[in-house]
């Protein structure tokens, strides 16, 4: 058994060192390859070799046809190229990566040579598909009629670690897709019967206030489109579907304010820009050194974007790019992660239903807090399941083939099982 991993970002280290234990055990062989070997943290060196890769290059093709399979750690717009690879080397494929209409017009062709191509096996996707799918076939199989699916997630930082940050939040993971949050497609979603379709731009206005209890209270806005899980749920009749994001209360006012200042846009180019100062008078209107710009803000509003001291003559690192490139700079020194800072997940999914002609509501939750700026809950959270799937693959323990994700109880049960051992549990309760 060969199994290829391409990428070795810090985030890649705990789905990369449970496959390399797992091989050592098994007498596998698991190859690593990165295109920046020598940026690959000490902590993935000190587990494994790193091998240069270049996916333009003609090597990367022998390396998947020779590989049983591959896991993909690469950005999601990079899967594509390891799948057409792996459909001509007849190799699986696992990402945790939501499943993209390339990847998922593969299906056939994957299915008739008797691939495996999971995706959506991480966080979120991931542990939401098998907790949500866990608890649903529990529901069904007692004759319980589904009415209502939430399901939210967030990665976010431990509270004790953003006590003189007001936004409550910090890059625990990829800074730039915090930025473009819901851009380029709409998210839809289904309420109360009706399917609903929220542009980008209304994204952070369509939020549902979530109190968590001891956990929390959270702003939920709706990601992606929440309407496929229906069919993949196995839930035709749901009245109300939605899937989405979790930050802490408030964090969605003031990033909607951002956004209709401009300063996420990604599309109009900017030069000469001198300072933090000038670059947000540009978009804006505003001089942030004067209060008018606070005009009609609420005050918890006014203390996040206070935060981010607009008003500054500091100068960027770049003096060109897109809004949305000057704003990742100025919260890249915002919203860093020190050290010493522990990020904290937390997902959650209600579901409503129906049994003897009562409705109930179940309720899970996963709580789980990283060590530090390199040992984080996200990475555990993205990298376990994902190397737990392809441990099932490589057992040959999946009999379905083709393009999917992990929504049956071949994939949930052993998963979830083994992230439990892992000290990754779901906390389960009832409205009773």
């Amino acid at each position: 058994m060969i199994i290829s991993i391409f990428g070795a970002g810090r985030s890649s280290f705990y789905a990369i060192d449970y496959l390399v234990k797992l091989s050592n055990k098994e007498s596998w062989t698991v190859n690593i390859y990165d295109r920046t070997p020598k940026e690959v943290p000490n902590s993935i060196l000190n587990i494994s070799e790193v091998n240069k890769m270049d996916l333009n290059d003609s090597k990367t093709e022998t390396i998947v046809a020779n590989s049983n399979i591959v896991v993909s750690l690469l950005p999601a717009q990079l899967h594509i190229i390891l799948a057409r690879l792996c459909l001509k080397g007849n190799t699986h494929l696992a990402t945790a990566s939501f499943i993209s209409a390339e990847i998922n017009d593969l299906h056939k062709e994957a299915s008739s040579k008797g691939l495996i191509f999971l995706n959506e096996c991480g966080l979120d996707p991931g542990i939401d598909h098998m907790s949500t799918c866990q608890v649903i076939d529990e529901l069904q199989e007692s004759g319980a009629k589904i009415l209502g699916i939430e399901s939210y997630c967030g990665g976010l930082i431990a509270e004790e670690n953003c006590q003189t940050n007001p936004w409550k939040y910090k890059f625990a993971w990829s800074p730039r897709n915090v930025i473009l949050a819901g851009q380029g497609i709409p998210s839809l979603l289904i309420r109360n019967g009706k399917e609903r379709l929220v542009q980008w731009h209304q994204l952070f206005k369509t939020v549902n206030n979530l109190d968590l209890g001891k956990l929390g209270k959270f702003d939920a806005y709706p990601n992606r489109n929440s309407v496929i899980y229906r069919e993949l749920y196995h839930v035709p009749h749901v009245q109300t579907l939605i899937r989405g994001t979790l930050r802490r209360n408030g964090y969605c006012e003031a990033w909607q304010q951002l956004i209709e200042w401009g300063f996420t846009d990604n599309s109009t180019m900017l030069t000469s820009i001198n300072s933090v100062a000038q670059f947000a008078r540009m978009m804006s209107g505003f001089d942030f050194s004067l209060n008018h710009w606070k005009k009609n803000l609420s005050e918890a509003c006014i203390e996040k974007l206070e935060f981010l001291a607009f008003d500054r003559q500091e100068a960027f690192t770049i003096n060109q790019g897109t809004p949305a490139d000057f704003l990742l700079e100025i919260l890249m020194s915002k919203w860093a992660l020190e050290d010493e800072d522990k990020d904290e997940v937390i997902l959650y999914h209600g579901i409503s239903y129906r049994t003897n002609s009562e409705i109930h509501k179940k309720t899970s939750t996963l709580q789980v807090h990283g060590k530090n700026k390199f040992d984080t809950a996200m990475a555990k959270l993205v990298g376990l399941p994902l190397a737990m799937g392809v441990e099932l693959i490589a057992k040959n323990k999946i009999k379905r083939k083709g393009v999917q994700i992990p929504n049956s109880k071949e994939w949930y049960e052993p998963i979830l099982l083994n992230l439990q051992s892992q000290g990754v549990e779901i906390v389960h309760s009832d409205d009773q």
